[in-house]
């Protein structure tokens, strides 16, 4: 009994299993087997139940948007009687039996509107669709990525130590880069993405644990009662607030709790006395930085402290009209772990399966193993013959560095600068400059 009439009615009383009964085994819906289509429903009709829907409200509507295929095509927009939440679908019916469902990004229907206006999307990954097959690489990788994620969710609702964190980051930091990202359209990875994501955020503030203690030293070190000292410190160490200040927009596990919440949907959570320095340095930084504006009356807008890393710029130089105030030739120490993990450990691109892309993953699997000579020599083959692989001059100048050229390090640098120059390879150019000076003074 596939028929319009009756999955109007359990559409608005919400009832799965009876969808489930009616639908037609045989049918694909949005592309998607009867079964998979039936669990999307599922996972909608949860969605109108947290909000507090009993039932939903069928407007009848049509695909109004003139970049879809389907535009005309008629359908109904289904109303959370509470939420005002709607659910917008397509039905491909005719003679009163539907054929197929499917969501709608355009729908047009009479129906009221509140002021949080909610859309539930259905949406069918590639992979969901009932004639994709998968490659071997494929349910390989889904066996791996299985067993990341079940490793990793073994430590929801328990305190991770940094020591957990950084080691769960570096096992699985090739597997997540090996495979597809969300944006590929394949959606079998998304839960060991996104938990593995969780850690490798946590791990960022764990990264920068030598930079605080300089910044922290620096402090003290310094009359901050001099308000040039102040924002010299402010502004040499603003780099460092972009990656450190949203730790304090962690909830507590629980009112006066001394954990936490690194992640709402695993639930993982961390010890506030284990990533004490990074509060504490996030806490201070924001204390001086509103301190400042406040002081001499500059505007406060809501997004002063959130930041892109994509531009560099000194935000608070933007806030401080001070023709006296020079802004510090800011000389940031980069580790060997953070020069190491610039290189990939996969070359990801369109290309990456030509013979120029897997030579340049065997130089980064080289790299990464730490045989830094040879890794050398084979970044150096395939820059002979294509001179722009923008990967192999990272590898090549972090290979060099490894190896104690600066100098030769420094030249390769200056190739990644002829284009672009984030903060990083200008870090890293005045870093090899140092050690070459640090080499010929010796």
């Amino acid at each position: 009994m596939n028929n319009t009439a009756s999955i109007l009615k359990y559409m608005s009383e919400m009832d799965i299993e009876m969808l489930s009964l009616i639908l037609d085994d045989t049918k694909t819906y949005q592309e998607a087997s009867k079964e998979v289509f039936i669990e999307k429903l599922k996972d909608a009709f949860d969605k109108f139940k947290k909000e507090n829907d009993n039932n939903l409200i069928p407007y009848p509507g049509i695909c109004g948007s003139e970049e879809c295929d389907n535009m005309g095509c008629k359908g109904y927009s289904f109303v959370g009687n509470t939420s005002g939440s709607s659910l917008d679908l397509i039905f491909d019916e005719k003679n009163d039996e539907v054929h197929d469902i499917y969501y709608c990004h355009g729908f047009c229907a009479e129906k009221p509107q509140t002021e949080e206006y909610n859309s539930i999307i259905i949406d069918i990954g590639k992979d969901e669709e009932a004639n994709y097959v998968p490659s071997p690489n494929y349910l390989y990788q889904a066996q791996l990525a299985d067993k990341a994620t079940e490793e990793i969710l073994n430590y929801s609702n328990s305190c991770i130590s940094k020591e957990t964190i950084t080691y769960l980051v570096t096992k699985y930091e090739s597997l997540y880069y090996a495979v597809p990202d969300k944006f590929s359209g394949i959606v079998r990875f998304n839960t060991f993405a996104d938990c593995y994501w969780s850690m490798r955020n946590l791990n960022i503030f764990i990264s920068f644990e030598e930079e605080i203690n300089t910044a922290f030293d620096d402090f003290s070190k310094t009359d901050m009662s001099i308000d040039s000292n102040l924002l010299n410190w402010l502004i040499t160490y603003e780099y460092l607030a972009f990656e450190m200040l949203n730790i304090l927009n962690f909830n507590r596990l629980a009112e006066d709790s001394n954990y936490l919440i690194a992640n709402n949907t695993f639930n993982f959570y961390v010890s506030c006395g284990e990533f004490k320095k990074e509060i504490e340095f996030a806490e201070l930084y924001q204390k001086e930085y509103l301190a400042i504006l406040s002081k001499y009356e500059l505007e406060v807008i809501d997004d002063v402290l959130i930041y892109d890393d994509n531009i560099d710029i000194k935000r608070l130089l933007n806030y401080v009209n001070d023709k006296n105030l020079k802004e510090p030739k800011k000389i940031v120490h980069l580790t060997d772990f953070q020069i190491c993990n610039w290189v990939p450990l996969r070359y990801i691109a369109q290309d990456s399966t030509t013979q120029g892309g897997i030579r340049l993953n065997q130089a980064h699997e080289l790299f990464h193993q730490d045989n830094y000579e040879d890794a050398l020599n084979l970044y150096k083959e395939i820059l002979e013959t294509r001179d722009d692989f923008h990967e192999a001059w990272i590898g090549l100048a972090a290979s060099h560095y490894m190896l104690g050229n600066y100098d030769e390090a420094l030249t390769a640098s200056y190739n990644l600068q002829k284009n672009w120059a984030p903060p990083f390879i200008t870090n890293f150019s005045k870093q090899c400059e140092l050690k070459t000076k640090g080499n010929q003074d010796n």
